[in-house]
């Protein structure tokens, strides 16, 4: 079902709520979002397939909407699985998901006293 394939907010400017999945899984490119603070920081989890295996996946620091990523102040990392060896296939998705968050508490920390 097409709904099944997108969940995206009404415009790009808009605040994409904490600690919930925006995804486009069409089959070039596929993408996922996921809003995230720590800190009083505001971060994005971001995972891109394209073409081929294997998912990327990134850290995209100060931004909290689609727009913000790609503005000056926003901070990406480098390929976040690259860096882990980490490798999951066009439909292990959900799995890479489970692992972006999971890398993102081990590289950004759990808790605001961290």
């Amino acid at each position: 079902m097409l709904s099944d394939l997108f969940h995206l907010p009404e415009n790009d400017k808009e605040l994409l709520p904490v600690e919930e999945w925006f995804y486009e899984l069409i089959w070039c490119p596929s993408q996922c979002y996921y809003h995230l603070q720590r800190n009083g920081v505001d971060y994005l989890l971001y995972l891109r397939w394209r073409h081929e295996n294997p998912w990327h996946a990134y850290i995209i620091k100060n931004t909290a909407s689609l727009e913000a990523m790609n503005k000056e102040n926003a901070v990406w990392s480098e390929d976040v699985f690259e860096l882990y060896n980490v490798q999951y296939r066009d439909e292990q998705v959900e799995m890479a998901k489970e692992k972006i968050v999971s890398l993102f508490h081990e590289f950004v920390g759990k808790t605001p006293e961290q």
